[in-house]
């Protein structure tokens, strides 16, 4: 992979929801594009493809496995307090009442405090709300152990165990561990750091992929989190010698959302920079609808040439993808099964029991194959698998 370096920073900053309300929020792809097949915007037929290169059957199968169906029975009598990123968001709502669905499988009782996407401190405040109930165990998800280390220090304390799916524990930056314990996320992925980059692989493999190894990439990025995730998408793009990131639109964390931000003047910058890109990503469905930008590129003779890859799968992602191409494809995961799971290594530590893979992958899902309802739909019943695990019906 060649990289032309050209960061388009446009300057219009506004302070708004954090990313985290993205981060929080897909079935099988389309006919299989091989190394010889050639697409409308993929350059020329033939490139040599990297060996290892999943097909687009085996990325539309994904990485999702099952979760445990054996395991502790239920630890009666627990409550927990699940830490929201944001309520008003379905990204962040979503894995707190999955963790309600699961906690009333399990006998439990369960209440959810609105970090309010940290806004004003709003993390450490939900956190401090959390403790104050005594509860048997403080959930959280997309939440780093950084953002609200002295809370965190404060539950240890009170010896009230703390669980983060997709975020990051201290030590993870040479601090010490805060967190009870760390979700297994499925087999050989076992923290955060690794389930963002093989997240960010998957968006570039599929790209890839479509477009036979010719890609000229416009790739929107965050400059102050998630850098697993990019590294993912620069280490797979590596692998593919006729594959360039032709322009970065960096955003930081308070712009993600912002329709009056960076992303759609910087899309619009880059195309017309680079009229040779063939291919959009962004990070999640918030960068690509919520700012604006899907509309941009509809609107552009330009950008509807564009193989775009959308987000994770959430209700807004949902709708863009049947209303499209673009986008293309998402590459989405369950954010109520990150409850479940959650329930799932919660209901484990409190047993004494060691942790187990949960399953949680993601995988990538072109418009024809989307799913029936208004959100990403798992291939595996991980409820199912979960019952099975607790003894339940």
């Amino acid at each position: 992979m060649s990289y032309r370096h050209n960061v388009v920073r446009p300057r219009r900053p506004w302070m708004v929801a954090l990313v985290a309300a993205s981060a929080l929020l897909l079935g099988a792809c389309g006919a299989d594009n091989g190394a010889t097949s050639s697409t409308s915007n993929g350059g020329t037929s033939g490139a040599a493809l990297p060996a290892s290169l999943p097909s687009l059957t085996e990325l539309g199968k994904g990485t999702e496995q099952s979760p445990p169906t054996s395991g502790p029975l239920a630890k009666p009598g627990v409550a927990v307090a699940f830490v929201s990123c944001g309520q008003v968001s379905p990204g962040c709502s979503a894995p707190p009442a999955g963790l309600d669905a699961a906690a009333k499988e399990l006998g439990w009782t369960t209440s959810t405090l609105d970090g309010k996407f940290n806004v004003g401190g709003g993390y450490a405040t939900a956190l401090h709300q959390a403790i104050s109930q005594k509860p048997g165990a403080i959930a959280m998800a997309g939440i780093d152990c950084a953002q609200i280390k002295q809370p965190l220090e404060e539950a240890k304390a009170a010896g009230i165990p703390v669980f983060s799916m997709l975020g990051s524990d201290c030590d993870a930056s040479g601090g010490e561990k805060l967190f009870a314990a760390e979700p297994i996320y499925r087999t050989g992925v076992t923290t955060a750091a690794q389930w963002y980059e093989q997240w960010g692989r998957q968006k570039a493999q599929y790209l890839i992929r479509k477009l036979n190894g010719h890609v000229r990439l416009i790739n929107v990025r965050f400059n102050d989190t998630l850098p697993s995730l990019n590294e993912g998408v620069t280490k797979e793009l590596a692998t593919c010698s006729d594959c360039t990131i032709v322009a970065d639109v960096a955003v930081g964390t308070a712009d993600a959302a912002n329709p009056q931000g960076p992303i759609v003047p910087g899309v619009k910058s880059a195309l017309l920079q680079h009229p040779d890109a063939n291919a959009l990503l962004v990070p999640f469905d918030t960068q690509l609808v919520t700012t604006g930008l899907l509309q941009a590129v509809k609107n552009s003779s330009a950008g509807r040439k564009l193989v775009v890859t959308g987000g994770e799968g959430s209700p807004t992602g949902i709708e863009a993808l049947k209303g499209g191409p673009p986008p293309t494809a998402i590459v989405g995961y369950s954010a109520e099964w990150m409850g479940w799971a959650l329930a799932d290594t919660i209901n484990r530590h409190l047993n004494g029991a060691a942790l187990a893979p949960e399953g949680f992958g993601t995988r990538v899902v072109e418009q024809d194959h989307a799913p029936s309802g208004d959100r990403y739909e798992p291939a595996v019943d991980f409820k199912a698998a979960y019952r099975k695990a607790w003894g339940i019906g």
